[in-house]
Order: structure tokens, then sequence, then C-alpha cells
């Protein structure tokens, strides 16, 4: 068999274990897989709330959404309040990180996964100066993140991996306008992280756009090369290796940093090719459900490892 055939045989493989709508009953019953039609419909749920800006209704009714989510399947919900005194509006802005457990007690193997709910408060890379102070509705940047792991949630609380998981989301990441005002819940976390400690952390940013296309992220190369070369060439097995080039892309600051300076080596899968970003035009229509399956049939099958991966570093 030539390597054209291969690959389509690796891919029809993976579909058919990893469904993307569910229209593989008997695959589904054997084993329930993640779900992008789901996970797209969490993400234009968060986007319907308007802007997640600290200090807003919407923030409010979508960390109360996301709490009520992770209740359905997880064996315990924390809520980590924290708050800072914004530079713009002088005001004490009131944040939350939103934290889920699975198999968390008695694993041998703990890893978090994360990723920042809130949007940009302004949309920066707007040409025009009046469009570039509104907030961002931050499909991508932002809800992709936490739609992929509402549904792994829901789908790994099915499956029970011998893996203990920990779902981190993070407020304030985005608030800006400076870093100095940002990564907020993740410093919040790196602080306060949950006793017993996760033993890595897999951070999840701006993965939801059409074609999504995750390289090599060079700070997280630096954390845990192991982790990282372990991670995309479990990728290349399942027929994603196209998703998740073995090539760097641009090195970026992150919540993973202020996490791994905190004592969890995190990595950072993120698209940063993404035009939309920090402007208005970050809207739903911009993602999709195929790249949201990508992203969490990545996860849930390197979730379901027996035994579960632990470092060599």
């Amino acid at each position: 068999m030539d390597r054209a055939s291969l690959t389509v045989v690796a891919t029809t493989a993976l579909l058919l274990s990893f469904g993307l709508t569910g229209s593989h009953p008997q695959a589904q019953k054997a084993h329930p897989t993640f779900d992008g039609a789901k996970a797209f419909n969490d993400l234009k749920t968060q986007c319907d709330f308007g802007p997640r800006v600290p200090g807003t209704e919407a923030q409010i009714k979508c960390r109360d959404w996301m709490v009520a989510e992770l209740k359905k399947s997880c064996d315990s919900v924390q809520l980590q309040e924290f708050s800072h005194v914004w530079s713009k509006s002088k005001k004490n802005l009131k944040m939350w990180n939103v934290i889920g457990f699975q198999n968390w007690k008695d694993a041998k193997v703990r890893v978090a996964i994360i990723a920042h709910w809130d949007s940009r408060a302004e949309a920066d890379q707007e040409s025009d100066p009046v469009k570039a102070q509104k907030p961002i509705i931050g499909a991508n940047d932002g809800a992709s993140g936490v739609a992929v792991i509402t549904e792994l949630a829901r789908v790994l609380h099915q499956t029970h991996p011998e893996v203990g998981v920990e779902y981190v989301l993070t407020d304030g990441e985005d608030l800006g306008p400076g870093e100095d005002e940002m990564y907020l819940g993740a410093i919040e976390y790196a602080n306060h992280q949950p006793e017993p400690k996760a033993n890595y952390g897999i951070l999840l940013d701006m993965i939801g756009a059409k074609n999504v296309r995750v390289p090599i992220e060079p700070n997280s190369l630096e954390i845990d090369g192991n982790l990282v070369y372990a991670l995309y060439q479990h990728a290349q097995k399942i027929g994603l290796s196209s998703t998740f080039p073995m090539s760097a892309g641009p090195a970026i600051d992150d919540d993973h940093l202020p996490i791994t300076k905190g004592g969890l080596p995190t990595i950072d899968l993120i698209d940063f090719d993404y035009k939309p970003w920090h402007t208005l035009e970050d809207t739903p229509d911009k993602c999709s459900p195929e790249s949201l399956w990508k992203i969490g049939s990545l996860l849930q099958s390197w979730l379901e490892l027996k035994p579960p991966y632990v470092s060599k570093k």
C-alpha cells in the first residue's frame, strides 16, 4: 500500500472512531466520541451572551453557564474569585476562574486542560478608532477553547479515562490594554493551585478557526519539549498531522507562561494565524465544528492513553 492509500485508511479510521456529529451510531455506542457540532453550539452560546468582559452582565451569564455545564460532567466545580483595579475605568473588577475536576483525587496522573473565557475589552486591531474602542465577541479568541473543554468534559464523563482531568477556565486573560493587565486569571490560578496539583497542563487558545493549523509554539518547546513532541507524534498517529505539523510557529506570550512560572509546566496549543484577531470580526462564522472536533479528538484520545502520559522531563 502506498503512502497516499495509508493516509486515506488512517483518516477514515479516525473519522469512524471520532465522529464529528455522531453520524456513526455503532462506533458511538461502543465508545462515546467528541462531538464537534455540540462544541460549536457551545461556542455560539458564549457569543450570544455578548462580549464577556469583566464587569459586564455577559460576564456573569457566561460564568454561570460554564459552572452549570461543568457540574453536569465533573465530580466537583469551584470558583476562584479575584479582583483587579482596571487602569481604563479605575474600577475594581471582580473576576472568576471556573475549575472542574474529573477523577482527580485518586488518579496517579493528573492533567490540567486550560482556556481563557473572557473576551478582549477593546478591539485594538481595528483601523477605525471608533471601532477600536468597542469590545469583541471573541468567538475564536476565548469561546473556542471553552467550547472544546465543555464538550471534552461531557465525553470523558462517559469514557472514564484513568487520568485525572482538571478543567481550568481563566478570566482576565485579555483585559489589557497592556500585558501588565493580561493573564490575570492564570496568575491567580498559578499562585493558588488546588491540591493535589496537576502533573502538567495543556493550554487551548484560538483553536476554532476554519482550517485550524496548530504549529509547535516555541516557548512550549522550551517548557517541556518531551511533552510537545509526544503530543504531536500522537497527532500524527491518529491522522491529524496536517493540523498539528512538526514545525515551529511564532513564540506567544499567553496563559501558559505564568502558569509554568507558578510550578505547573504547561504547553500552548494556539493557531495565531488569524486575521480577525482582536477585531470586531472575530465572530462564529469564522470558526467551524470541524476545527473544534480536530482539537477535541486529539485531546480525548491523548487523555485516554493507557497508561496516561507522564513527561520524562
